[in-house]
């Protein structure tokens, strides 16, 4: 029993760090890509992933919240224009639309693929959309 219970503690640990991380089509419908269009208000800017929140007003006059899911800190910076916190922060205010896949639990949530900026500029988000 005293070689066992390390190694069933072991194995629990091991199963539940690989169900802690979540694949993209948990959590977002790859058959749902939308365009949102809004004001870029917050940016919250932490591992494993940031998240920036859009308000959208609505044809009513009222204004939505988005949460927008985004790759890895390392990876925005890898991608094309080198996206670093500061660079994105400085953003903040600036209308803007985002496409990507809408959360599958039908809240205001989006995998973002590809931002675009009022001068035209974009900043890829994600791994993209396979061409959708």
């Amino acid at each position: 029993m005293k070689r066992i219970l390390p190694s069933l503690l072991l194995l629990l640990s091991a199963t539940a760090t690989v169900a802690a991380h979540h694949g993209l089509s948990s959590e977002y419908d790859r058959d749902k890509v939308i365009t949102i269009k809004g004001k870029l208000m917050e940016i919250d800017w932490r591992n494993p992933h940031p998240f920036f929140y859009i308000d959208v007003q609505e044809p009513n006059g009222t204004v939505t919240r988005w949460k927008l899911g985004t790759a890895t800190p390392n990876m925005l910076v890898r991608f094309p224009g080198g996206w670093t916190r500061d660079k994105v922060f400085a953003r903040i205010k600036e209308e803007i639309s985002v496409k990507g896949w809408k959360a599958k639990d039908g809240t205001n949530h989006l995998y973002g693929d590809v931002l675009t900026f009022p001068d035209g500029s974009t900043m890829q988000l994600g791994i993209g959309l396979g061409g959708a």
